[in-house]
């Protein structure tokens, strides 16, 4: 059986039919949407769920994750801004040129 999103944090989902979303094939997505929107009974889920290697990677190479939460778990995390995709300079001005905002 596969596991899926705790009932309590379907609301973070509500794009998507969370009952066929899969704890481990889908897991760089949903440590996304978490951390972009979720607080901190859902980090404490993630961190009992994923290992901290897991999340620090999907920190540090995530092209969706606001500038915001980037900083934030680039700081909880102790990860180095230059580590973090979507905290480049680079990246930042390509995202800026396509979304123009």
């Amino acid at each position: 059986m596969k596991k899926t999103i705790p009932n309590r944090y379907r609301k973070y989902f509500w794009d998507i039919a969370v009952e066929n979303l899969d704890l481990q094939e889908k897991s760089d997505y949903i440590i996304t949407r978490l951390l972009e929107f979720g607080n901190i009974e859902v980090l404490r889920w993630l961190k009992k769920t994923y290992s901290d290697k897991l999340i620090n990677d999907v920190v540090k190479k995530s092209k969706v994750l606001s500038a915001k939460s980037a900083n934030f778990y680039g700081y909880y995390f102790n990860i180095p801004v230059k580590e973090i995709l979507c905290l480049q300079e680079g990246f930042q001005n390509k995202h800026k040129k396509i979304w123009n905002h």
